[in-house]
């Protein structure tokens, strides 16, 4: 039996974005939080973190247009759809989102945020 060496590529280690904002309802609620890489340049299709202003990044869901540009829309209907360059783009993307992380216990984080867990729960 001959065996082939197989190597894995580099694992990427993600770094979690919390939502800020009802942009993304009803697919992302404001807490969430999002699996986000870093990434400069077009990876398909899929929801971005862009640059809007310098350090503040904001979701968009970006899919290309039949022009060549980009359509960035948000999943929540009261917000307006744009379409801008590929150039635009480029000088804009910090990240891709690559998945959500689900709380199961909202409530729990947000009482933990605040300081206010009991923390006699009986377990040691």
């Amino acid at each position: 039996m001959n065996l082939v060496s197989h190597t894995a590529p580099a694992a990427v280690t993600p770094r979690f974005m919390p939502v800020e904002s009802d942009c993304m309802e009803p697919t992302l609620r404001s807490g969430d939080l999002v699996a986000v890489v870093p990434v400069d340049t077009w990876h398909g299709e899929g929801i971005y973190a862009l640059e809007m202003l310098p350090g503040a990044l904001e979701l968009f869901r970006c899919a290309p247009d039949y022009l060549g540009g980009l359509v960035l829309s948000r999943d929540n209907p009261r917000y307006s759809t744009r379409t801008v360059s590929r150039e635009w783009f480029l000088a804009h993307v910090a990240a891709k989102v690559a998945g959500t992380l689900s709380l199961l216990d909202r409530g729990l984080m947000e009482r933990a945020a605040a300081g206010r867990l009991d923390h006699a729960c009986g377990l040691t």
